[in-house]
């Protein structure tokens, strides 16, 4: 059944559409803090902030290669608009940052090294970990080919992992090239035909039985010798690959960006695994994915790759590229399994307390005055003045300070300043607090250095 406006109740309306889901100030505090944590690493190191647009023409994806045949075809959203074009909202930005490189790339500095963190829509069916509406970094190089390029990506991928604080048990990355994949079948296997059908049913061998994966297999054309390789191809063993690193380019690549890893330390966190071949057809060379190792949720968390040809679809100019992309979702139930969430402080450093009617500007007077000093202030704005009713306000809001202000306090240009986690409290002068913050802040400042 079709929707429309008769179907409509006010009960409707307050849920978000299907697949979205909406992010009161608590949830949305977890996300923004994922988002702090993609952010800090892509700066540090040094990739630069950009972002596209929410909508594209719909060729942008349908064109060959562009985007996956799951996406183009079947998870599009797409709408003609007032103008006749056809238009659809992003599904991912692997193509926009693409068609905005194509279209400056005789100018732009090269090598570029791109970050963005944005939301995407796809229309799938809602499960754990997926969801229609979705948040996904993006970080892409653009304009070197070298191996060097692929292995900073998934140093990044750790060093991200590092900073939300997990540790090499709980996940793992791994690694594949699709020239390789390519090449395996092909010269080894002796398939020429129905190599990116062929490649879809390995990328998706996990969701099926071996029957299943069997049968679609054989569907294409392939003999028994063949089909018996490919469902055993993700335990094939990486000395295997290192017996072609002459005659395949694919396997000079990827043994190349193993041994790199490797020597960084990583061996604990990369392995090799042959079935891994990424959905997008874009994909030319190296190819990752992380996965979580957790029991409960033993899944892809999110991957990346090199697609030296889709920049080439765009501007006529082929420019070598490499990225990654993680959700926010998968990265959040990682999170959650793993209990990996700081503890629950308050963006709000002090909450300043009102007596009553006539002391309200004289409440924004003090905190103004905190926000000059670089704390983050709310004033209370409810309707009752009751102290206790403020201070219990404070505590539902995890507001770690409170600076009370009452009559007495004002005729003696003090205040209370309280700790609400320990319950301490002194009064004093706005001038004494602000020389013990920047007291503070120096032997911080000493310490660092």
């Amino acid at each position: 059944m079709r929707y429309n406006e008769s179907m409509s109740s006010k009960t409707d309306l307050l849920k978000p559409y299907r697949g979205t889901r909406d992010y009161y100030p608590n949830d949305f505090k977890k996300l923004s803090y994922i988002f702090s944590i993609w952010r800090e690493a892509c700066i540090a190191f040094g990739y630069e902030e950009y972002l596209g647009p929410l909508v594209e023409y719909k060729e942008l994806y349908t064109q060959k290669q562009a985007s996956g045949d799951e996406i183009s075809n079947k998870q599009l959203y797409w709408f003609v608009d007032q103008g006749g074009r056809e238009i659809a909202i992003r599904p991912e930005m692997t193509p926009t940052v693409s068609r905005m490189v194509g279209a400056k790339i005789e100018s732009l500095p090269k090598p570029v090294r791109w970050f963005s963190i944005a939301n995407f829509m796809r229309y799938e069916r809602p499960q754990k970990g997926r969801s229609r509406e979705f948040f996904q970094l993006n970080v892409d190089s653009f304009g070197v080919r070298s191996t060097l390029v692929d292995a900073e990506l998934v140093e990044l991928a750790i060093f991200i992992m590092d900073l939300f604080g997990a540790t090499e048990e709980m996940y793992e990355i791994r690694l594949n090239n699709r020239k390789w994949f390519n090449y395996y079948v092909r010269e080894v296997l002796g398939v020429e035909s129905n190599l990116q059908p062929i490649a879809r049913v390995i990328d998706n061998i996990e969701k099926f039985s071996e029957d299943e994966n069997r049968q679609k297999l054989e569907s294409l054309g392939l003999d028994k010798s063949a089909v018996d390789a490919l469902l055993n191809i993700a335990g094939q063993d990486l000395n295997e690959v290192r017996k072609f690193g002459d005659k395949s380019e694919g396997a000079k690549e990827l043994i190349e960006l193993i041994d790199l890893l490797n020597s960084r330390g990583y061996y604990n966190v990369v392995r090799y695994d042959g079935s891994l071949v990424r959905g997008f057809d874009y994909y030319t060379g190296n190819v990752f994915e992380q996965f979580d190792k957790h029991k409960d949720n033993n899944r892809s968390m999110f991957g990346g790759g090199r697609y030296d040809k889709l920049v080439g679809l765009y501007s006529g100019k082929d420019v070598p590229a490499s990225g990654l992309a993680p959700g926010g979702d998968t990265t959040q139930l990682f999170l959650d399994n793993w209990n990996l969430w700081p503890e629950d402080v308050s963006s709000i450093d002090v909450l300043v307390t009102v007596a009553g009617k006539e002391y309200v500007e004289d409440s924004w007077d003090l905190a103004s005055a905190l926000r000059d000093i670089g704390l983050n202030v709310e004033t209370y704005m409810g309707e009752s003045f009751n102290l206790s009713k403020q201070l219990d306000y404070a505590n539902k809001k995890n507001i770690a300070m409170v600076a009370i202000l009452g009559q007495e306090e004002i005729e003696r240009g003090t205040f209370i300043w309280k700790n609400m986690n320990s319950g301490r409290q002194q009064e004093i002068p706005l001038e004494d607090l602000i020389k013990d913050l920047l007291s503070e802040e120096e032997h911080a400042h000493e310490e660092q250095a």
